[in-house]
């Protein structure tokens, strides 16, 4: 009976042994379990929070191209209204500064005179003029000398000063070879023009 009871002893014990194994191989799965969970939800989480600023960069781009179109179509009407503007009406002191310097390509403002450092636009140089062309000069005056000629002559006819009807006239007359510059134009009410039609 000793021996029975020694040999229970040793399977109790070698029982209790493998039971307590086999409960800290589960605590330690549990235990790895959980730490493999923590580790997907921080990664779920860095995940979400790289998704998220993907699309709030996403979308300020949308918003950055949309602003731009609309900055590019806000000009564009711009320009069409002051060119449709300065066909029609004679202004004294218009602001073209704008126009000047806005890059027919992009519509974007410009820096320079000559070229856009955005789009790459560059001025084209001008024509060589043929002889044939200058004997062909345009009787038309430019809007830039009829915007100088306003402002010297104050909006008014440099004969009689009224201030209706007025037209820009040629001081020496184009018939007879006065060019189209301002220190050759003045402004005259149609009357005084008719008056000195054709005459120096």
């Amino acid at each position: 009976m000793g021996e029975v009871l020694d040999l229970l002893i040793i399977f109790g014990g070698t029982i209790i042994i493998l039971v307590i194994i086999i409960l800290l191989g589960f605590i330690i799965k549990k235990l790895l379990k959980k730490l493999q969970l923590k580790k997907d939800e921080k990664v779920k989480l860095k995940m979400a929070q790289y998704n998220v600023i993907a699309i709030e960069k996403r979308l300020e781009m949308v918003r950055l191209e949309k602003e731009k179109k609309e900055k590019k179509r806000k000009k564009r009407s711009e320009y069409e209204i002051i060119k449709e503007r300065n066909e029609y009406v004679i202004s004294p002191k218009p602001d073209l500064s704008p126009l000047w310097l806005t890059c027919p390509n992009c519509l974007e403002q410009r820096t320079k005179w000559n070229e856009c450092d955005l789009c790459g636009w560059v001025k084209p140089k001008p024509k060589e003029k043929n002889v044939e062309e200058e004997k062909k000069k345009s009787r038309r005056i430019s809007q830039r000398v009829k915007n100088e000629v306003w402002r010297r002559d104050n909006g008014k006819c440099a004969d009689c000063g009224s201030r209706i009807n007025l037209e820009y006239g040629h001081i020496i007359p184009f018939s007879k070879g006065g060019s189209n510059t301002a220190r050759n134009i003045e402004l005259l009410c149609e009357k005084c023009n008719r008056k000195k039609y054709n005459k120096i």
